[in-house]
């Protein structure tokens, strides 16, 4: 059997009695929960669509009709299809009708109402819709954004003290161009102030029929001193820096890098990371120095370098630590340091004795506070570097490639591969229409892998070979601790709760670090050769995916969402497939870098 849970025994139990029952071989009848079984979604959700994905699970010869619509019943037994909400309480409706009779079930969930929205008359405001909702910290020439909800066709100005008197908000367009929304916006640059009290910011509002409604912000303007730069340390081991307040991840900094804090809003702090380079962080992930605490900077000193038979370490000497952020480069092979608020000391470049990795090691003063070490590499495929300071010392470690065979039996000897198989003990994953749970897939298909690729001459090692709860960081971990050159996560994807579950299917393939593409793109190629239909190659930031120090992707071989995906994850020879699939990607990959070696083939049926 692929799997064990109670769902999967329920679904094969469904399947034994409609042959029993077709050939007339058994007189019991089977219980209810077998004719109709609803997995999603669950009976009280809370959902903020108008549409929600329903699936669930009836005899294979059963009609099923939900919301009074018929709906297509798979050889499995599943069906999967939208039903359309109205905002509260909503009530789902299943009917099924086989040869024992009819059964109905009804699903209460409830849709969020969307924000309220006033009357022209009489006048009103929303009081919780106001922005900014809780106290700001701005610099010279941020922006700032104000808002609020009430009463459309009106008219609105704000005032801050020192900063701004009556400045005219706009109200957003309504849906329809005749009519106004209610939702008033203003904006606003902060001036150059020496000294400045916190102030609240004063709202005047006029309705349609002339009634005048005066307010307040909940949260202050405070304005941050250009004489006493506010600096800020980071506390966690691992603190993202974004793009912009949503935006994408761009660098990860270690614990203990002091940084300037030139705004703070939402919970998000705006930081300066050079003259004219900012970034956003998590307020709650720096901690707050007293006034008066110098700006970071650094100043770069004498570089050496190191060697074991894994890793090449480059020795920085660094005065201070302070926020960096490194860039690979595929072609040329290379891996840029940029440290920020740096400079340029007396230095020399020691290279390593016999290590033919490294090419050259350079640098260069990009502007006046950007230092960059630029190392080049011999290496056509990169295996992982790792950057972090250890004492007044910044060490950039560059994995070596390993020894790779030339022997046709042993492709994959001296290569250590870590396959984990995703989710396990609390934490299910998806859970298909007839309760397939997607953890105990990974994990079976996840052990025909391993098997593979022992056989092939790889060291090959599991993050979990039972139902184990794990963490992330745990997962990593483990292939750290046994040094692995590959780390591959298992899964098999799910779609959210108001997407069409026929639409979306097929296999896919997540990678972070330029050094993981070329492995996401050979395995994602054999997946297709299955016939699994193309969802994409995906370049992403995954937690997994980020780290740079191993080969690390992801890797989602179908969906458990769709029926027709989920009927071959519940085939033990597609599992093999899949498996040999994976396998055999992997072998591409580490082939392309042994020279005068054949792509390998594995077994086909589609």
């Amino acid at each position: 059997m692929v799997v064990k849970n109670l769902f999967l025994c329920v679904f094969t139990f469904t399947l034994w009695l409609n042959i029993g029952f077709a050939q007339g071989f058994f007189p019991s009848i089977p219980p209810d929960s077998v004719r109709l079984h609803i997995a999603f979604p669950a009976e009280g959700d809370t959902l903020n669509s108008n549409r929600v994905r329903y699936a669930g699970s009836a005899l294979p010869t059963a009609k099923v009709w939900v919301q009074g619509i018929e709906t297509k019943v798979y050889p499995s037994g599943a069906f999967v299809g939208l039903a359309s909400l109205d905002e509260g309480i909503n009530a789902i409706d299943f009917r099924v009708e086989d040869t024992l009779g009819s059964l109905r079930e009804s699903l209460i969930v409830f849709r969020k109402p969307a924000r309220k929205t006033f009357a022209e008359i009489p006048t009103a405001v929303d009081p919780d819709g106001m922005k900014p909702a809780s106290d700001v910290y701005l610099s010279y020439r941020d922006k700032l954004e104000v808002e609020f909800w009430g009463s459309p066709g009106g008219q609105a100005i704000f005032s801050i003290d020192k900063i701004a008197k009556n400045v005219q908000m706009m109200e957003m367009p309504g849906k329809s161009s005749n009519s106004g929304s209610g939702h008033y916006k203003g904006l606003v640059v902060i001036p150059n102030l020496i000294e400045y009290k916190p102030k609240e910011i004063k709202f005047k509002f006029r309705g349609k029929n002339g009634r005048r409604i005066k307010f307040r912000s909940a949260g202050k303007v405070n304005i941050l001193s250009p004489v006493l730069p506010l600096i800020g340390v980071t506390i966690d081991s691992i603190n993202l820096i974004l793009t912009k307040p949503d935006g994408e991840i761009w660098m990860a900094l270690p614990a203990g890098i002091k940084i300037e804090i030139i705004a703070r809003q939402n919970a998000v702090s705006k930081v300066r990371l050079a003259e004219g380079i900012v970034g956003f962080t998590a307020s709650k992930n720096l901690q707050i120095l007293p006034p008066g605490t110098p700006f970071p900077s650094a100043s770069i000193g004498s570089i050496g370098t190191l060697e074991n038979s894994n890793w090449i370490k480059i020795r920085v000497n660094v005065s201070h630590k302070v926020p960096f952020e490194i860039q690979q480069i595929l072609d040329p092979a290379a891996l840029e340091v940029t440290f920020f608020r740096s400079r340029l000391a007396p230095q020399w470049i020691m290279y390593p004795r016999d290590d033919e990795t490294i090419r050259t090691i350079s640098w260069r003063q990009k502007s006046s506070e950007e230092f960059v070490l630029r190392i080049e590499l011999n290496q056509k495929q990169q295996w992982g570097y790792l950057g972090r300071y250890i004492g007044k010392q910044f060490w950039l470690n560059i994995r070596k490639a390993p020894v790779l065979s030339t022997q046709p039996d042993s492709t994959l000897k001296k290569v250590i591969i870590t396959i984990d198989p995703g989710h396990g003990g609390k934490f299910a994953g998806a859970v298909s229409a007839t309760g397939l749970f997607e953890k105990e897939v990974n994990l079976q298909y996840a052990a025909r892998v391993a098997g593979l690729l022992r056989a092939e001459g790889a060291a090959v090692f599991m993050t979990r070979t039972q139902d184990t709860t794990m963490t992330l960081r745990s997962r990593i971990d483990a292939a750290r601790a046994v040094n692995s050159h590959i780390f591959i996560s298992l899964h098999n994807n799910s779609i959210g709760a108001s997407t069409n579950p026929l639409r979306t299917r097929g296999a896919s393939t997540y990678y972070t670090v330029p050094q993981s593409q070329e492995i996401a793109k050979d395995i994602y190629h054999r997946l297709l050769d299955l016939g699994l239909e193309p969802f994409g190659r995906v370049s992403s930031t995954y937690y997994v995916t980020r780290q740079t120090d191993l080969i690390s992707l992801i890797v989602e071989a179908a969906f458990m969402t769709h029926p027709e995906d989920e009927m071959l994850l519940l085939d033990n020879e597609f599992l093999d497939e899949m498996a040999a699939a994976v396998a055999a990607g992997i072998k591409d990959f580490v082939v392309k870098q042994t020279p005068n070696r054949d792509k390998p083939e594995i077994p086909k049926r589609w």
